[in-house]
């Protein structure tokens, strides 16, 4: 009965193949094109704006393969691999399901919507310097709305620039932010006084003496 059944079974298929999809995303989860991707050195193509590369791996059962990939210019990390194998299917006729896999690409740079709000500012407005450099001036409302690319993991130095108003209180003040990974918001809120000039008082006057002081 043993040398049956082992007569009648299926044999196994001398080629396999497998969907497969490679999902890009970036560090904040969006989709991300331009990821290009090999198997074993054989370029497979790359992924499209849906952030996805959908292809066939082929070769024989349980063959293993290495599947690498690079992320566009900008990103972290320039490379990356994973070893897989071609699973044989249970049965005869069933399709394997496709596998996903994800690679994840970090911007080496994120962008920080930076809102300044410097209350008590001159109308004319104040500086605003971003590392020392000059990047916008507040306008006559005290505000300031700029998009400031850096490095992620970064520290980011902002400043107003108080120099041409010496009595403003407190003189150029500044807030360094530590950045993430992921696009943020940054806000800096100041309130800004003018102390009041303090004013000399005069010199007390002393009365004369109301009678002749003698002298002798």
């Amino acid at each position: 009965m043993l040398v049956a059944l082992t007569a009648c079974a299926a044999p196994e298929p001398v080629s396999v193949s497998r969907p497969i999809e490679l999902h890009a995303v970036t560090g904040g989860g969006q989709k991300l094109s331009g990821v290009r991707a090999w198997v074993d050195g054989a370029q497979l193509g790359q992924t499209h704006s849906d952030g996805v590369l959908r292809t066939t791996l082929r070769g024989r059962p349980r063959q293993r393969i290495r599947l690498s990939w690079a992320c566009p210019a900008g990103y972290d990390p320039p490379a990356a691999e994973r070893d897989l194998a071609l699973d044989v299917p249970t049965a005869e006729g069933v399709e394997l399901p496709a596998l996903k896999l994800e690679a994840r690409c970090s911007a080496l740079e994120i962008e920080a919507a930076l809102v300044v709000r410097a209350q008590g500012a001159p109308r004319e407005g104040l500086p605003v310097r971003v590392r020392n450099e000059l990047v916008a001036r507040t306008d006559a409302d005290g505000l300031a709305h700029l998009v400031v690319r850096a490095r992620r993991g970064s520290a980011l130095t902002v400043a107003l620039d108080t120099s041409g108003y010496p009595r403003l209180v407190p003189a150029n003040p500044v807030e360094t932010f530590q950045l993430g990974d992921e696009d943020t918001i940054l806000l800096l809120d100041r309130t800004l006084t003018t102390p009041p000039v303090k004013t000399k008082r005069p010199a007390k006057k002393v009365a004369p003496p109301d009678r002749p002081v003698r002298i002798e």
